[in-house]
């Protein structure tokens, strides 16, 4: 039984999603919240690599390097390299999670501004009042195995939409928390209760990872031309 429900879960969220995004890519609640669908996507899958280094850390107890990447615009990709140093078995790995979740996705937003905005015409995306909690949503969603009609259903449904968010939603966003519509998007609301993680990001776990590096190449069929670069060493 439990089978049969994850199976319906994911072909629903993949239909709910991809047919709503193919011609669609926002998602506006009937509270006021804008969902970035392209934003939703990528951070499943970016939670699902993490998730995967963790686990894999943890279940051979060892260190593990892996790296993210990102496509910014036409070929130019974002990346991050972290190492997990050590996850024992009853470490506070949803944490750790999204603790390299966080500061990736971060990464992404600031490079859009600062360093791809020249090449990419991308910085007025930097950091759009949409972005961190749609790629919350996404984190969510795949660390939960939630998928999108659920939380539709729980964010009281909606509808999707070909146009960007009103000039009023523009604002900067640097929380992983929605702007309130209520409030003229000038505050922060909180997310319903059922999709509240009990995380801290911070919270023991930065002796647990490091970034090693992070940086903006360019691919082109002669290879990676590197943009710019990172270096915590």
């Amino acid at each position: 039984m439990n089978l049969f429900w994850r199976t319906w879960g994911k072909m629903a969220h993949w239909a709910t999603v991809w047919l709503g995004k193919a011609k669609h890519p926002y998602f506006k609640t009937n509270s006021g919240i804008f969902i970035d669908l392209n934003h939703f996507e990528a951070a499943r899958w970016h939670t699902q690599q993490i998730k995967h280094h963790i686990l894999h850390a943890r279940r051979n107890d060892c260190s593990n390097i892996f790296t993210l990447q990102q496509e910014l615009h036409l070929g130019i990709e974002y990346h991050a390299t972290y190492q997990i140093r050590f996850v024992s078995s009853r470490g506070k790995w949803r944490n750790l999670a999204f603790a390299i979740f966080a500061d990736f996705t971060c990464g992404i937003e600031k490079a859009q501004g600062v360093f791809a905005a020249p090449l990419c015409y991308m910085k007025h995306s930097s950091f759009a009042a949409e972005d961190l909690p749609s790629s919350y949503l996404g984190f969510f969603s795949e660390l939960t195995n939630t998928p999108f009609p659920i939380i539709m259903a729980i964010l009281g449904g909606g509808w999707y939409s070909k146009q960007m968010p009103d000039p009023n939603f523009r604002s900067r966003n640097f929380r992983f928390l929605p702007l309130d519509a209520r409030k003229n998007y000038s505050e922060h609301g909180a997310w319903p209760s059922p999709l509240m993680l009990a995380l801290n990001e911070l919270e023991d776990t930065t002796y647990l990872w490091r970034r090693i590096d992070a940086g903006i190449h360019l691919n082109l069929p002669i290879g990676r031309i590197p943009i710019w670069s990172d270096t915590n060493e």
